[in-house]
């Protein structure tokens, strides 16, 4: 499994400092993904994705619902052309909401954690992400 998540760079997006560091360290760990990044606001997010070149690996984002300047659902709205372009994003929040989760997935997400994030979650959560991805090479190829 982690052999197919290696190719794809993650961006942790939250505003807890100890967040990131723990999920940065669930993925360094499980060898999951080749290159992370992290900011801590959802209008950061959406430049780093539109600043990227077409040419980077594919991006996971790893998304807080709730933020600062802009919070998950304004960068779920922000983002639709490139969600629909192949952008991968995974919720991952405290709340758990089921108007939130359904308008989460309605707007493109591949999975919706509730924290804490265990190994497991993540994983899969992941392996979700990696399996979009290879599907949508396979039938572009």
């Amino acid at each position: 499994m982690s052999a197919m998540l290696k190719s794809m760079d993650i961006l942790i997006v939250d505003d807890n400092p100890e967040d990131i560091d723990l999920t940065k360290n669930l993925l360094v760990k499980n060898n999951m993904g080749n290159y992370f990044a992290a900011v801590k606001d959802g209008k950061a997010a959406v430049t780093y994705v539109r600043n990227r070149k077409s040419d980077d690996a594919p991006l996971v984002l790893l998304l807080d619902m709730h933020m600062p300047v802009m919070d998950g659902q304004q960068v779920l709205n922000e983002l639709q052309p490139e969600i629909i372009d192949g952008l991968k994003i995974i919720i991952m929040t405290t709340d758990d909401h089921d108007r939130y989760i359904v308008e989460s997935y309605a707007k493109g997400v591949q999975s919706y954690i509730v924290k804490p994030v265990t190994i497991k979650t993540l994983i899969s959560a992941m392996a979700q992400a990696g399996l979009y991805f290879n599907i949508m090479k396979r039938s572009v190829n």
